[in-house]
Order: structure tokens, then C-alpha cells, then sequence
């Protein structure tokens, strides 16, 4: 951004001219950012005088299909370039080296009611905010499907997952307006809408919230979810078969909660946390968690409602690290 000082009234257009002296120079009285102000200056080969307005984007939307496929990274990135001149690093929103995506801002998979999807897979996507004071949300809506890395069923052994996607929110903004503190977006998949993450990575997010309102398809297959605030498991649309849950251990914090019965819950592995994986459902009988680990460096293993109860098969865990809820 630049700064543009004018005298009387109208003579800015004498910069332009090329009349600005030393006579003009005598009589300025005010230096302010000129935003927007007449005709913009946009053209896009000199950014130099680039100063009449700035752009700033909130998120991506992406809906619908392309043509009869699922929208990729690379058609977001197309798009981008298109709409920049072919110049991201100046002008976009999103830029890309091989696999690596670096976002300036949020992305929202459909709108509520289209159908959409997307798909991803051996790829990166880093949101690099400028500031915690906006966030770079990810949003999943109704009747929106994502698939996120590769899931392998051969019908002889048991699943597998390859060329998953790391999804990673930056640390702190690179402009804080106060002390640095984490950016944590929220990422959120609302009911109906359809989250498939396999050999992936959720890390840096604020509040992950797995099936907002209760309904929707979440399948986590061999990933991991990463220093985040919380992790909230609220559809009864959600499988979970060996994936890990953990903190910074120099920032430890609660790793998630369980707020409706999910479908399949198999080989989950937590540690550096405060509270483990918090159970404020009964999941017993013929629903039950198989092999939950805790490697330690928790406060608690493990949290469980007052009153619920929670069967944990083929388990380990310290007993004594037990926590009732209330």
C-alpha cells in the first residue's frame, strides 16, 4: 500500500500529469491512504502503483461437479489463475508447488443444497493466515461429499488406506494486531454432509466438528488428528478405525468428545493430552470400542459421563486415569 499527498483540492491528477514541483510539493497540507477513491488503478503489470483499493477474500466455495467429476485441488488452483492473471503469488489466493497448496483463505465444500463433491489425494493444504483476528475456516455443507486420500478394500485382508491429504493450519498469523496466539479455524462438517479421510492428517484447527446437528457419514480411516482445541464427535454417521489423537506436549489440551453413538469404533490410540477420547453416551453391549490405546503422557486416559456406560475391548489404559464427567 502507498501513500499518495496532494495539494489544493483536484490537484492529484497532476501527479499523473507529471507537473508535480516543488511549488505542489510546498503546499501540502494532508497525507492519508487513498482507498478506492475515483477511477481504480488495476492494472495488474504495475503493481508499483497498484494504491486505489485492496482485495481481500474470506473463503473458496466450491459447489456441483465438474462436468460428471468431483472438483479437485487442481481445478481450485486453475480457477485461481485465471481470475489473477496468472500471477498467485501477487494476485491469488491460492498458490502451488507440485503437491503443496497454500491457501489465503477459507474453503467451503457446496452450498446446502447442490450436490457437490471433491477429492483430493498425495497432496498438502496449508492455510496461512495473516492474523488470528480472521480465520480460515473449512466448512463441509449438506448434501456435499469429500474424500480425502485413497481407501483400498480387496475383500482377502483387511482395509487399507494410501496417498492421503495433510490438512494444516498455521501456528500463528504472520500480522498479530496483539501478542501471538493460534490461529485455530474451526473445520466443520454439518449434517449431511459426507467427510472420508484416509492415511490423512487434520492439524492446527480450533473446534473440529464432526457432524454438526447429528447426521452425515464421517469415515476415518489410518489418520491422524494433530493439535487441535477439540475435536467434537456429534454424528451417529461415524467410523473410526486406526487413527491417532494427540496434542503438543508442550500444549496439551482435551483431544475430543463423544455427543451421539457413533457407528464402528476400532484401534484408536491417544496421548499427549489432558483428557483422552470423552464419552458423554453409553456405548455398550453390542457397541463397544475396540482396542483403545493410551501411550501416555496423559492427564486422564480416558472420560466417561457420570451414570454412562462405556465398554472398551481388548484395551489399554491405567485405570486410575479414569475421569467421570459430569
Amino acid at each position: 500500500m502507498y501513500l499518495r499527498a496532494s495539494g489544493e483540492a483536484g490537484s492529484e491528477d497532476l501527479v499523473s500529469a507529471g507537473t508535480w514541483g516543488n511549488a505542489q510539493a510546498d503546499s501540502v497540507n494532508a497525507v492519508g491512504v487513498y482507498v478506492d477513491g475515483q477511477q481504480g488503478n488495476d492494472d495488474k503489470n504495475a503493481l508499483e502503483y497498484q494504491v486505489d483499493y485492496v482485495k481481500y477474500y474470506d473463503k473458496i466455495v466450491v459447489t456441483g461437479l465438474n462436468g460428471m467429476n468431483p472438483y479437485t485441488l487442481a481445478d481450485i488452483y486453475a480457477e485461481d489463475l485465471a481470475d489473477n492473471g496468472a500471477n498467485p503469488e501477487e494476485w491469488g489466493v491460492v498458490n502451488n508447488l507440485e503437491n503443496f497448496f497454500k491457501f489465503y483463505s477459507g474453503l467451503e465444500i457446496g452450498d446446502g443444497t447442490t450436490a457437490t463433491e471433491f477429492e483430493a489425494s498425495n497432496e498438502f493444504i496449508f492455510l496461512d493466515h495473516s492474523s488470528s483476528a480472521h480465520k480460515y475456516d473449512v466448512t463441509i455443507r449438506n448434501n456435499a461429499t469429500v474424500t480425502l486420500g485413497v481407501k483400498n478394500t480387496t475383500g482377502v485382508v483387511e482395509d487399507y488406506a494410501q496417498d492421503g491429504v495433510q490438512i494444516v493450519a498455521t501456528e500463528n498469523g504472520l500480522f498479530q494486531l496483539t501478542t501471538p496466539n493460534k490461529c485455530s479455524p474451526a473445520f466443520t462438517v454439518e449434517s449431511g454432509g459426507v467427510l472420508r479421510i484416509y492415511a490423512g492428517l487434520l492439524q492446527g484447527f480450533g473446534t473440529v466438528n464432526f457432524g454438526s446437528g447429528g447426521t452425515g457419514i464421517i469415515e476415518t480411516l489410518f489418520s491422524d488428528f494433530y493439535d487441535n482445541d477439540i475435536i467434537e464427535f456429534r454424528t451417529t454417521g461415524l467410523t473410526v478405525d486406526a487413527c491417532r489423537y494427540h496434542t503438543d506436549s508442550a500444549d496439551k489440551q482435551d483431544l475430543g468428545i463423544f455427543y451421539n453413538s457413533p457407528s464402528s469404533l476400532n484401534r484408536i490410540t491417544v496421548f499427549n493430552c489432558v483428557d483422552g477420547l470423552v464419552f458423554r453416551i453409553s456405548y455398550n453391549g453390542a457397541n463397544f470400542v475396540q482396542t483403545y490405546r493410551s501411550l501416555g503422557g496423559t492427564t486422564y486416559d480416558v472420560g466417561v459421563l457420570e451414570a454412562a456406560t462405556v465398554d472398551l475391548v481388548d484395551s489399554t489404559f491405567d485405570p486410575d486415569r479414569i475421569v467421570r464427567v459430569t
